[in-house]
């Protein structure tokens, strides 16, 4: 039998994911690819990101660096 998830739950869970932040650095990456299939999923403006910075954009496609500290 499926149960429902309660909606303060729900609440919680997003306002936590919403709060997460990313450290680029740690992921240990060097570029960040944001293409057609990202932009699917979000809306999310990465070029407001300290940590990047814009190497690359087309149409539909931003390529962002990764800044050393």
């Amino acid at each position: 039998q499926k149960r429902a998830i309660p909606e303060d739950k729900i609440t919680e869970l997003l306002n936590r994911y919403r709060a997460l932040s990313v450290d680029w650095l740690d992921l240990g990456v060097d570029f960040v690819y944001f293409g057609p299939l990202e932009s699917q999923f979000t809306d999310v403006d990465l070029s407001q990101d300290r940590g990047l910075e814009l190497v690359y954009e087309n149409p539909s496609v931003k390529i962002y660096s990764v800044k050393s500290e």
